[in-house]
């Protein structure tokens, strides 16, 4: 996915992780309605997250990913991930979305914006997301 940048945060929870320093968190994934390009300081409200009832958050455990590496390159993937958003006046758009760590919702790991920008009927609808992990980013 075009547009995916690790924060700071999200390069020094990676060393840690990797490192044993930290115990390793589930992952939250957060839809996001604004346009704003991520930048490696950002924290979670630099951005604006979407309110629309059947857009919460999703943590991702481990079991929700599928991994491998070839030729020195790891690469995951997860399997699709779902919204179904209830009706509502209309008006939304989902852009992007931010990767948290689980345990304290306070540091972007990284951020990625939508192939496609999800306008979210007004009479409901599903928005369907796999997520690449960028891991050649994490150094």
């Amino acid at each position: 996915m075009a547009g995916e940048l690790f924060t700071n945060d999200g390069v020094l929870w990676c060393m840690n992780v990797l490192l044993q320093q930290i115990a390793q968190d589930d992952l939250q994934i957060v839809l996001l309605t604004d346009t704003v390009p991520f930048a490696i300081t950002d924290v979670p409200a630099d951005h604006t997250p979407n309110v629309l009832t059947g857009g919460a958050p999703i943590t991702l455990t481990s079991i929700d990913w599928s991994t491998a590496v070839s030729m020195g390159t790891a690469a995951g993937v997860t399997g699709t991930l779902a919204w179904t958003f209830a009706p509502y006046a209309g008006g939304t758009t989902i852009q992007q979305y931010m990767i948290l760590d689980a345990s304290t919702g306070t540091k972007i790991i990284w951020g990625g914006v939508l192939p496609t920008p999800f306008a979210v009927p007004a009479g409901g609808g599903i928005l369907n997301l796999v997520i690449t992990w960028p891991g050649q980013l994490c150094t």
